[in-house]
């Protein structure tokens, strides 16, 4: 049977372990914010947000309500970056796309293969 102070002792510790994921989760490594979204709720989300068919319309209906044609939702743990126009797809993907590239720059030689 374990004591008072076992108890307490447990409790606490997993009251402790819930506020350092939930700072972990909520905050990106470089301490930028995310593009606004939709509320999320603990440990699941935006799951029970997330569209099951013409998901198109509920972008559109994020982006319009959060005023961004970049929308940000979490589902389970995964950040999901919805881009909602050609204008920022092509800011994004294309004028921007080196800060998002993992590639580095020197050493992508040709793989050689022998038979």
């Amino acid at each position: 049977m374990l004591t008072l102070t076992q108890l307490a002792i447990t409790f606490l510790s997993g009251v402790l372990l819930v506020i350092v994921l939930y700072v972990a989760n909520h905050t990106r490594s470089d301490g930028l914010p995310y593009p606004p979204g939709p509320k999320r709720l603990p440990v699941i989300g935006n799951l029970l947000d997330m569209p099951s068919r013409e998901e198109w319309l509920t972008y559109r209906k994020w982006s319009d309500e959060y005023g961004s044609e970049v929308v940000h939702v979490d589902v389970v743990g995964t950040h999901v970056i919805i881009v909602n126009s050609i204008e920022a797809g092509n800011e994004l993907f294309i004028k921007r796309s080196s800060i998002y590239s993992d590639r580095c720059e020197k050493g992508t030689g040709r793989l050689r293969i022998q038979a």
